[in-house]
């Protein structure tokens, strides 16, 4: 997948983040539950949307303290760390990390860290926190805007930017649209 579809993908999810934010909570935003939508536009051709899927999970408001059952690979650290304590509350910025996360995953193919659970847990764990920290490399140098972007999505809770806010960054500038659905139709073809 070009960067350009990855982040014309992640644009739709910061829309659909945004439109939900100030009432749902996702609790396990993840490219498996991100779906392509056939729209067909009023000249009679057809777009695919990205759309956000499996509210299963999902609960009402800004906050939760219902036991999230959010893959752990998209666990942001502050949850990881308050859940260790057993007090585990998900926010909305949690989102925005699973969020990035995702983003990595549609750019490189695979999530930034992974093992088998509960064994590897804590090995997670810490590559979470030096992922975090900006202790690993996010994406090679041709790919600096994208990881910028995903830097600010695993930026510290108090931090971490809104939907809102993420869809103003650079890296979304000049998307070309149509090279995009172009690059998606062959996907959903395929």
């Amino acid at each position: 997948m070009t960067l350009e579809t990855a982040l014309y993908i992640m644009q739709g999810i910061l829309n659909g983040m945004k439109y939900l934010s100030s009432t749902l909570i996702h609790r396990d935003l993840k490219p498996d539950n991100v779906l392509l939508h056939i729209e067909k536009e009023r000249d009679g051709t057809r777009v695919l949307i990205p759309k956000i899927a499996d509210f299963g999970t999902s609960v009402l408001g800004t906050s939760s303290d219902l036991p999230v059952v959010t893959t752990p690979q998209y666990k942001s650290p502050e949850y990881l760390r308050a859940e260790q304590q057993g007090r585990g509350q998900h926010t909305a910025a949690q989102d925005v990390w699973s969020a990035g996360i995702s983003l990595h995953e549609l750019l490189t193919g695979h999530r930034p860290f992974d093992g088998d659970l509960p064994k590897d847990e804590h090995k997670i764990y810490d590559a979470i926190k030096n992922y975090a920290a900006g202790n690993t490399e996010i994406l090679p140098a041709d790919q600096s805007k994208a990881a910028d972007l995903i830097r600010i999505m695993m930026n510290p809770s108090s931090d971490r930017a809104t939907p809102a806010e993420l869809l103003d960054h650079e890296a979304f500038h000049g998307i070309n649209e149509k090279e995009c659905q172009k690059t998606l139709s062959l996907i959903h073809q395929s």
